[in-house]
């Protein structure tokens, strides 16, 4: 029998006919017959969804597997190469400047402040799903930021994003509620939902939708995955400890930073939000690379 077409190769139009171009914009893949327009004077291609605001590039299918150990340490290089350096730059200055932004015009307007913020941690959130989705497809290097102007595509993430933890963590939620448990049972509970996140990220950053998240689904997929799945639970638990010493350290360095210097500290900020950046491009290249060491044997999508 005929192995069907991988959706991450296909026409997102037409399933079972291979993509040639990918839309920038949209993150769309394209067929010839999709996205050529005949003209007297010559053919040209545009994206059918963008209606010809997209960038267009050729699309190349993904490897079909990837040895996993030998991509483990590229992992941690993957952040700097290509335009990787300016998008870390980019990422810190714009963390350092809506911290002190947030922090004093929190004060005055609130309610600005936090629509705002919730705006820009969606948008960050959409470019990580990118790097899973790109590393997945075949990528090796740091995919552009998004279009900030498709606000419909950069704020639906966000949502299945507080879906996801919510199934991851609840029972941690359900432990604050009944009474302080003890310590290594808390500690039991919050290792069972950074087990279970990185699934979730990937079904996600894969299309998936929230009833992909299925437990019946997720579990399975988890044991099938092997040890590279353990390896990116374990990166993990390391982001998340790095990126809450950033998130301390910003804090302290916006107080210095208002007493002795702005400039210091809008500097020491933008290294702090860097290196947060960093490391969660880390992880989320490891969940990419994860899926590409072991698409035969989860057969997500």
């Amino acid at each position: 029998m005929t192995r069907p077409l991988d959706p991450q190769h296909a026409c997102s139009t037409h399933p079972d006919v291979p993509a040639t171009v990918l839309c920038i914009m949209c993150e769309q893949r394209w067929c010839g017959p999709c996205s050529t327009v005949r003209h007297p004077r010559g053919d040209f291609v545009v994206c059918p969804r963008c209606q010809g605001q997209g960038r267009l590039k050729t699309f190349e299918p993904p490897q079909t597997s990837v040895d996993f150990t030998r991509s483990l340490a590229g992992a941690f290089q993957f952040p700097l190469v290509g335009r990787g350096w300016g998008i870390l730059l980019g990422g810190g200055v714009l963390n350092a400047f809506v911290g002190f932004s947030l922090g004093l015009g929190g004060l005055v307007f609130p309610i600005p402040a936090l629509l705002i913020s919730f705006v820009l941690f969606s948008y960050f959130w959409r470019f990580l799903l990118s790097i899973v989705t790109e590393t997945a497809e075949g990528g090796d290097e740091m995919p552009e930021w998004p279009d900030l102007t498709a606000l419909d595509e950069t704020i639906a993430p966000v949502f299945r994003l507080v879906a996801a933890l919510v199934l991851c963590f609840w029972p941690t939620a359900l432990g604050w509620l009944i009474g302080p448990l003890p310590g290594p049972l808390m500690t039991l509970l919050n290792l069972l939902g950074l087990s279970l996140l990185p699934m979730h990220v990937l079904i996600l950053a894969l299309g998936g939708r929230l009833g992909d998240l299925n437990p019946l689904v997720v579990w399975p997929a988890i044991f099938r995955a092997g040890w590279p799945y353990a390896i990116a639970v374990g990166v993990l638990a390391v982001t998340v400890t790095i990126h809450g010493w950033s998130t301390v350290l910003v804090a302290l360095l916006s107080v210095i930073g208002l007493g002795g210097g702005l400039l210091t500290g809008l500097i020491a900020g933008t290294l702090a939000g860097a290196v947060a950046i960093y490391f969660l491009a880390v992880q989320m290249r490891m969940i990419g690379l994860m899926y590409r060491s072991r698409r035969e044997a989860l057969d997500l999508v």
